[in-house]
């Protein structure tokens, strides 16, 4: 897995690249870490690149949502693969973090909140 970060404004966003898995667990582990260093009130995780997630992909995003809403720091995810975004609506994630088809979508939605 590849991480890449950006930050404008209060908005952190998580660029991800490859399998979301046991294994990359410590990059996306890192990447939120530095959003809170950096004082980010609401994090995009953008999955654009990302090709397929596993049960210890999901449960770290679970993890991480709770962590980061004890903060009040939302968090959100855009633009995943139809492969990707189906295991995300099957397992309900959906429900908790939301899904947008952009970073504007995202962005424009954390400004109404």
């Amino acid at each position: 897995m590849f991480v890449s970060t950006r930050m404008n404004a209060d908005i952190y966003v998580i660029a991800l690249r490859g399998q979301l898995g046991h294994s990359a667990k410590l990059g996306l582990e890192v990447a939120i870490l530095g959003a809170q260093e950096a004082h980010a009130r609401h994090i995009i995780l953008d999955f654009s690149d990302v090709t397929w997630v596993d049960s210890a992909g999901l449960g770290k995003l679970l993890l991480t949502y709770h962590h980061l809403n004890r903060k009040k720091v939302g968090i959100s995810i855009v633009n995943p693969k139809p492969e990707v975004h189906e295991v995300l609506e099957l397992v309900k994630l959906s429900q908790i973090v939301p899904i947008y088809l952009s970073i504007d979508d995202a962005v424009h939605a954390h400004a109404r909140l």
